[in-house]
């Protein structure tokens, strides 16, 4: 099943996989509460969007929305945070298999297919346009999404430490390719 089906989906698929799964009540209604938040905040911008509009649409009440999350700001993170793993954790498993590989520049080309249908998803778009609107009043969130994007090597994310034979690497994965035999 997809990433975004998952969580970061914000509407109905994922409470319904959370009803089926046995997810307990409150488990239910954080998920509507991250749900709804997330397509009011899509829809109206954080600015936009009010505790009191969140908990209506969630079906829940405000101090229910409190009791899961501190304020507005935490929910927002919880969402975005949370999508942004979500949407690179089947990466982080295919990242590390490149070490292994026979054939790294085509299982490359593959990874950077999937990664680009991934990232490029309407959700995770709006999602990022949303922070990068919010960076100056939400500085801790906008450092943590760019700490946790897998846009450059990271612990996270350790492409730098992929080995190719009969390649040439130095820290900076740029560097890797071509391969050593087709330089002069």
């Amino acid at each position: 099943m997809p990433a975004a089906t998952r969580r970061g989906s914000f509407g109905s698929a994922a409470a319904e996989q959370a009803a089926a799964s046995g997810e307990g009540r409150s488990a239910r209604k954080r998920r509507a509460i991250i749900d709804a938040a997330g397509t009011l905040f899509l829809r109206h911008g954080y600015q936009g969007t009010s505790m009191d509009e969140i908990a209506a649409r969630a079906g829940v009440s405000k101090q229910t929305v409190y009791k899961n999350f501190p304020d507005k700001e935490g929910l927002f993170t919880e969402i975005v945070l949370g999508t942004l793993d979500q949407a690179g954790e089947p990466f982080r498993e295919q990242v590390e298999q490149l070490r292994h590989t026979s054939d790294l520049p085509g299982d490359l080309r593959d990874l950077a297919r999937q990664y680009l249908g991934t990232v490029m998803q309407p959700r995770v778009l709006q999602l990022r346009r949303l922070v990068i609107g919010e960076a100056g009043r939400l500085r801790a969130l906008a450092e943590s999404y760019y700490q946790r994007a897998p846009s450059a090597p990271s612990p996270r994310w350790p492409a730098a430490s992929v080995t190719c034979p009969g390649v040439a690497c130095s820290t900076r994965p740029t560097r890797c390719w071509p391969p050593a035999t087709s330089r002069s």
